[in-house]
């Protein structure tokens, strides 16, 4: 018995020699050098983190917390992400990781997890011992939504989520900075494998959904295989409707129609966009279209004013080269009354990286730190089409 096992780990050992030298066979220097960043950026990021949240104050909402609301997310939303997890919100935004790999486990094993379990109970219990309170934008309900599927002492649902984020594809038109070094676009093999996993995988998801978004990593007007995504779930589920993240490019009538059928499968749109001038634009979404997006936005805006599309609202990931934009941005948001939603860069595993401390400038050790906070002083940054993170929110006090 003793021999067999060490045989086992004997092959385990050869087979990931055997991985690593194909990888190196394979694919190109630049590449390998780029996804070893990207894994080492995150777990410097996830180590700084877990260490931030072992102080119990920092956990406590700055804000009037209702004990007979919740967040919804842990409840009704999961996020799939390109490396087989899914997520009950944004990455950053909480500390528990994953609720499970929908690549490895079947979707009702992953919805109902001990991840799942533990996360609904500390939300439940008003401790959110699991969440990122500085860089999330909680979503309080009453709990009355949640009495009659979620049972609080097992911390399991009894139906499926009602909304669920795909941002597993990554082919995009543009790079901005902070997301990728260069334009990367699926492949003929690549699209294929993933339209692979939208019948057995993805549509069943789906089940008891009112609403799907696309993508939040990738463009969802630019990639044959998120359109075909959104086709196969009309036919399925004709009655769901759609959430758009994009950033405006292509989001324009002629592609909404071809693509959804009818502007009215579009629920709300969400555009990131991240400067007001096309200068800064320019320097931060590389190979982007300053003047489609912002004809885009004018149209978009026509269709929210008619009540064809409920809402949409406009993103900026703030960071040293454009800060000086965010009162510009939301001014002009609010002319054509557009929610703006303000959060601050993070390390995602680009080249900008290798420079954060440079760009954090909501950091007390950056030079410009004084401007920022001079800046948030404004009051038009109380007015209601304005929304930010609690750490930019902590810069105004």
């Amino acid at each position: 018995m003793k021999k067999a096992l060490n045989y086992s780990g004997l092959l385990q050992m050869k087979i990931k020699t055997f991985i690593k030298r194909t990888i190196k066979a394979v694919l190109p220097l630049r590449t390998i050098l780029f996804i070893q960043k990207s894994i080492d950026n995150i777990t410097l990021e996830k180590k700084r983190r877990l260490n931030h949240y072992k102080n119990k104050d920092i956990l406590k909402f700055d804000m009037n917390y209702d004990k007979s609301t919740v967040c919804k997310y842990p409840f009704s939303f999961v996020e799939i992400c390109a490396d087989g997890s899914v997520k009950p919100c944004c990455g950053y935004w909480n500390i528990i990781g994953q609720f499970g790999k929908y690549l490895y486990t079947n979707f009702e094993e992953i919805w109902n997890s001990d991840n799942a379990k533990k996360m609904r109970k500390s939300c439940w219990a008003g401790d959110y011992d699991y969440c990122n309170l500085d860089l999330c934008f909680p979503a309080f309900v009453s709990k009355e939504n949640f009495k009659s599927n979620y049972d609080h002492k097992r911390g399991t649902c009894n139906t499926y989520p009602n909304k669920v984020k795909f941002a597993y594809d990554k082919s995009c038109n543009v790079n901005c900075i902070m997301c990728r070094d260069e334009v990367i676009t699926n492949n003929y093999k690549q699209t294929e494998r993933l339209d692979s996993f939208v019948k057995p995988l993805f549509l069943p998801m789906l089940k008891d959904a009112k609403l799907v978004e696309l993508s939040g990593y990738g463009e969802l007007f630019a990639s044959k295989h998120s359109i075909k995504l959104i086709k196969e779930i009309i036919k399925v589920y004709p009655e769901i409707k759609f959430a758009i993240h994009s950033n405006g490019i292509l989001c324009n009538e002629k592609n909404c129609i071809d693509i959804f059928g009818s502007i009215e499968k579009i629920d709300n749109v969400n555009l990131s966009i991240h400067a007001a001038t096309k200068e800064t634009y320019e320097k931060i979404v590389k190979n982007g279209n300053f003047a489609a997006c912002m004809e885009n936005i004018k149209w978009l805006s026509l269709q929210k004013k008619l009540g064809t599309i409920k809402s949409l609202a406009l993103g900026f990931c703030v960071h040293a080269l454009n800060y000086r934009e965010m009162k510009m941005f939301l001014e002009k948001a609010i002319l054509l009354d557009i929610g703006v939603s303000f959060w601050l860069y993070q390390p995602w595993g680009t080249n900008m990286d290798e420079n954060y401390k440079n760009y954090s400038v909501w950091d007390i050790n950056h030079p410009e730190y004084n401007d920022i906070v001079e800046l948030l002083k404004d009051p038009i940054f109380n007015d209601s089409h304005c929304s930010m993170n609690k750490m930019l929110n902590d810069l105004r006090k």
